[in-house]
């Protein structure tokens, strides 16, 4: 019971920023790509207007996005004043790789639902669209079996998500930064 109580606060540190405007998972393991996730949320403000000339309803004129993704290490930060608090686990390679993400926005309500395929799914995604972007949780198809979870957040510009998820194993054995670029897809996407 102790690891999974470790583990939720994992996926939680994982999820949140430093109050510095950088993704908790966006060290200097994750290379590249943890640029693009601090990047999506720093443009959030200028994109709603982009948005705005889409269409009309929250989604815009696009409601369904898909397209891949890449993810990386992260890495946890423990603040200084947090003493005697360590992380370490053996490196591994579970969740390093490609996969797929599939979104669906509800043009009336702005609700999100979507799928992860790949080396961190299978995993649901529910969560919001809004002005400052998209927002999501990701959750496992089968808690039991400890797989990848977290946070996606992105921005919509020109009918493209761009973003990163933050996810974390069930019991703290890794956390991964994930961006992607989704396009609009399906007969909702154009």
């Amino acid at each position: 019971m102790r690891a999974v109580g470790w583990g939720i606060v994992v996926v939680v540190v994982a999820g949140c920023g430093r109050g510095e405007g950088r993704s908790a998972g966006a060290g200097a393991d994750a290379g590249a790509s943890a640029g693009a996730g601090a990047d999506a949320g720093a443009h959030a403000g200028a994109d709603a207007g982009a948005r705005a000339d889409l269409g009309t309803g929250a989604c815009g004129a696009v409601r369904e996005w898909a397209g891949g993704y890449r993810s990386a290490a992260g890495t946890l930060y423990v603040p200084a004043d947090w003493k005697g608090v360590r992380w370490r686990v053996p490196e591994s390679t579970e969740g390093l790789g490609e996969g797929t993400i599939s979104l669906l926005c509800d043009a009336e309500t702005g609700r999100l639902t979507g799928r992860v395929e790949g080396v961190l799914g299978p995993a649901t995604l529910r969560g919001r669209v809004d002005d400052a972007g998209a927002t999501a949780t990701v959750a496992r198809v089968d808690p039991a079996d400890h797989g990848f979870s977290g946070t996606l957040a992105a921005t919509v510009v020109d009918a493209h998500v761009r973003g990163s998820m933050n996810v974390a194993l069930g019991e703290a054995g890794a956390i991964r930064i994930a961006t992607f670029d989704l396009t609009p897809a399906g007969a909702g996407g154009r």
